[in-house]
């Protein structure tokens, strides 16, 4: 059973990447830095996290260009996978890109 419809949603901001980067850390054998995603984010890359009761469980960063959307990164906490959150969250990642008209 999916726990991502209990999670809050929103827009990624700048003190969101000290949490992001510890995830990442935790969750990949070569991981981005807190320095990767702070350029991302100055760049002005879409970003979303996922949160529960305030703790950063799931993200997910994409780059558009033109009508096209790249996901440059997704990731879910490991102590939150294997609840269909990372399905979730790409789901809603695409939404978000569909919904800005993004046509790939």
């Amino acid at each position: 059973m999916s726990q991502f419809s209990s999670l809050k949603l929103r827009a990624w901001n700048e003190d969101d990447i000290a949490a992001m980067a510890a995830i990442e850390q935790e969750a990949y054998p070569f991981p981005w830095s807190a320095g990767i995603m702070r350029d991302c984010f100055l760049a002005g890359h879409w970003g979303w996290t996922a949160k529960s009761r305030g703790e950063l469980v799931a993200y997910g960063v994409v780059q558009a260009v033109l009508d096209e959307a790249h996901l440059l990164n997704i990731c879910t906490a490991p102590s939150w996978q294997g609840q269909g959150i990372g399905r979730g969250m790409l789901t809603w990642v695409m939404q978000q890109c569909t919904a800005r008209a993004m046509q790939r």
